[in-house]
């Protein structure tokens, strides 16, 4: 006999296949991997080999606002507003499944979503004291999530209770939908996918497989059952392809009989990883970053210029202007070997160091520390004051970087001696292992400043750019 657990793996297995579409490969099979603590996980039951499909979503098995009832039964001005805003838009459709019951047509995937998730929206307020000054704290928004789930959310549920409520429901409380909407959003965040906009079509791939992402275009979301169960490493065996509105996770190379089918969720550091999906891997130690606030870099280098508050002023407004100045400046390693097959997932640089400083820091700095006259005309600065300069920029970001360590509250040695003691476990040796990671990478850029106001130039980066530098996304055909 079979416990909760498995009868709901296989319920939802019997689902997915009964769906028309759907294709999913007899090699490969839903695994507990509870003893590991994460959960389920797609293991091979004998050997697969590479570029095989190891399972098909079709288009109408992706929950989202074309294939739940909700945006049927809502009015078209709620609708079209909510097209705008993916995200209440999918916490919205998450709530209405679930508060179905039975009569939701994914029931069978909504059982095996967690009850309950292990990210940082999720951790104690002593949790989260471990972070100690990593920036990844802030992004923890828990009160500002509430605010907008009162405006946003619920609103609407209250409106319209005859849809979201069966006739014979209990009407839940607002404290108990606040809890709800704070696990659906934690659930899509860890959870969901972004597809393919309607215009991706008209978009240039370069020869690396990205796009140039514009900012204010609205990227749809949605739930993709079973390719959201698999967990993910740095060094992945399968991704997630589209054609033609489905989705296949092919694999990427041999997977051997007993092995994880893992997917790729992209270079993460790991206190991204930690946020969103609420465990770290030591093979992600290579994309991990640490972040120099704003305000730090200008308060010790207006101290440290001598700038006077309307030059300061002008200063920032320049390079805001410019779209160079940043709220913060993410410090980072490389963290693959450059002539790597990213595709095979592999060839990662696990002793890779901090080898230079980021160009938006640079030009920050730069044109914090260049002469008032020649703050609008940096590209024609002399070499011999560029030299000068870059001793400037070494000098300062020591200094920024000795701030920025001292706002920790224990020394990356007490790190180390923490974890080697095996005492921290759980939420608080991922929290110690991520604020150490830190620490190391700081102590890293130190070195890089170090030499620079030594004299050691490691390049020279235009002063200023002619606008913004566009993002980009990976986009797999």
């Amino acid at each position: 006999m079979c416990d909760s657990f498995s009868a709901k793996s296989q319920a939802f297995i019997d689902w997915f296949v009964s769906q028309p579409g759907a294709i999913l490969d007899p090699r490969v099979s839903l695994t507990d991997f509870r003893a590991k603590g994460a959960g389920r996980a797609l293991t091979a039951l004998e050997d697969v080999p590479k570029e095989v499909d190891l399972f098909t979503i079709p288009p109408e098995s992706i929950l989202c606002a074309n294939t739940s009832d909700l945006f049927k039964c809502l009015p078209s001005d709620v609708t079209e507003r909510l097209e705008d805003d993916q995200w209440t838009s999918l916490v919205l459709i998450l709530l209405y499944e679930y508060l179905q019951g039975q009569a939701s047509r994914w029931k069978s995937y909504l059982d095996v979503l967690p009850d309950s998730l292990n990210t940082l929206m999720f951790w104690a307020e002593s949790e989260l004291d471990e972070l100690q000054a990593s920036n990844v704290r802030d992004k923890v928004a828990k009160g500002e999530a509430e605010e907008e789930f009162r405006r946003s959310v619920l609103p609407v549920i209250h409106e319209y209770a005859h849809v979201f409520y069966p006739q014979t429901a209990r009407r839940l409380q607002d404290d108990e939908l606040l809890s709800l909407c704070h696990r659906m959003a934690s659930t899509i965040m860890a959870y969901a996918f972004d597809m393919p906009r309607k215009d991706d079509d008209d978009e240039e791939v370069d020869e690396s497989g990205y796009v140039e992402d514009d900012e204010d275009a609205v990227t749809p979301k949605g739930m993709m059952p079973l390719a959201d169960m698999l967990n993910s490493d740095a060094e992945f065996n399968a991704r997630l392809f589209e054609h033609d509105g489905s989705y296949s996770m092919k694999s990427l190379r041999d997977i051997k009989k007993g092995e994880e089918v893992l997917n790729d969720y992209g270079p993460l550091p790991r206190s991204e990883l930690m946020r969103c999906y609420g465990y770290i891997t030591p093979k992600y130690a290579p994309f991990d970053v640490a972040e120099i606030p704003k305000d730090l870099l200008v308060h010790v280098t207006q101290k440290y210029r001598k700038l006077e508050q309307s030059d300061l002023q002008e200063r920032l407004s320049y390079l805001d202007r410019k779209e160079v100045l940043e709220d913060g400046y993410s410090l980072a390693r490389q963290g693959r070997y450059s002539d790597s097959d990213d595709d095979e997932g592999s060839a990662l640089n696990m002793d890779a160091k901090v080898e230079q400083l980021p160009d938006g820091l640079v030009k920050t700095l730069r044109a914090l520390l260049v002469n008032k006259n020649e703050v609008r005309n940096l590209k024609s600065a002399r070499k011999d004051r560029d030299m000068e300069l870059w001793k400037d920029m070494g000098n300062v970001f020591i200094q920024i970087l000795d701030e920025r360590i001292a706002q920790y509250a224990t020394t990356e040695e007490e790190d180390d001696q923490l974890l080697r003691s095996g005492e921290p476990q759980g939420r608080q040796k991922m929290a110690i292992t991520v604020r150490l990671s830190e620490k190391q990478i700081l102590r890293e850029a130190k070195d890089v400043a170090i030499s620079i106001a030594q004299g050691n130039f490691p390049h020279s980066p235009d002063a200023l750019p002619e606008g913004p530098s566009p993002k980009r996304r990976k986009i797999s055909v």
